[in-house]
């Protein structure tokens, strides 16, 4: 599901709207089918198309910035079903005091005017190969993963399933449990690379590249295999999207 809202206290004063339920609440529904059509399109491996029944939740969100000249923020927020994890929030600029004047001189701050113009820059915002680790990602997809030996991984999708290019390789995040017998357990992040996927098979081959442990300690490279000496990753908990790219039977902008 996604929410848009608008907070900019700099946009609220200039069309005189503190509340956000005249001019302001205009720009912020239609802003909001516009952003809608721009992530279905960008990121079709989430389900965008049953919002009442949706257990994760993106906000899209313009707010200030906390400076002296008007200044506005892009705030982003992963929500996902897991109810123990702390949102994941990203902030970038979005408009800075030059916009703000450079309308002013247009006297150009109607409510259609504000909404394709923030629409445009919405997308190029949003449609960004950065934006899959950092937010959209962090939904996690709804698929099976698992060792099978040494650091090779399985993992149960199929490209189409997620709308990815089937000659792609994309990379994984896996949130486990790292048990040793001697140093105890962590919780681990483990990054799942080198992808391989082959007609007829449902599913990936991948090979672990690095292993991030709650401790904040990272192993790769040999690192991985003195790690994983005696050591065993419990059940999967989430499974996460690191890059992705759009096959031609997914849904395009």
């Amino acid at each position: 599901m996604l929410v848009m809202a608008i907070d900019a206290r700099e946009y609220l004063q200039k069309i005189n709207d503190a509340g956000c339920v005249a001019d302001c609440r205009i720009v912020r529904d239609a802003l909001a089918d516009s952003v809608l059509a721009i992530v279905r399109g960008a990121y079709p491996f989430l389900s965008w198309e049953d919002p009442q029944n949706a257990t994760d939740t993106i906000i899209v969100r313009l707010t200030s910035k906390n400076v002296d000249n008007p200044w506005i923020l892009l705030e982003l927020r992963a929500l996902a079903r897991d109810a123990h994890r702390p949102a994941d929030t990203t902030r970038v600029d979005f408009e800075n005091f030059r916009a703000f004047r450079d309308r002013d001189d247009r006297n150009d701050w109607s409510a259609d005017s504000l909404r394709r113009q923030w629409a445009k820059r919405m997308r190029q915002m949003l449609v960004n190969d950065n934006m899959v680790e950092s937010v959209f990602g962090k939904i996690p997809i709804n698929a099976p993963a698992h060792p099978l030996s040494g650091i090779k991984w399985y993992v149960g999708v199929a490209p189409e399933s997620i709308h990815e290019d089937a000659n792609a390789s994309p990379i994984f995040d896996v949130r486990t449990l790292y048990r040793h017998p001697e140093n105890g357990d962590d919780s681990v992040s483990v990054r799942l690379s080198a992808c391989m996927h082959t007609d007829g098979w449902k599913a990936y081959k991948c090979e672990i590249s690095r292993i991030g442990f709650g401790s904040g300690r990272v192993a790769t490279g040999a690192a991985i295999d003195t790690v994983m000496t005696g050591a065993s990753l419990g059940s999967v908990s989430t499974i996460h999207l690191v890059t992705f790219k759009a096959g031609q039977g997914g849904a395009h902008l």
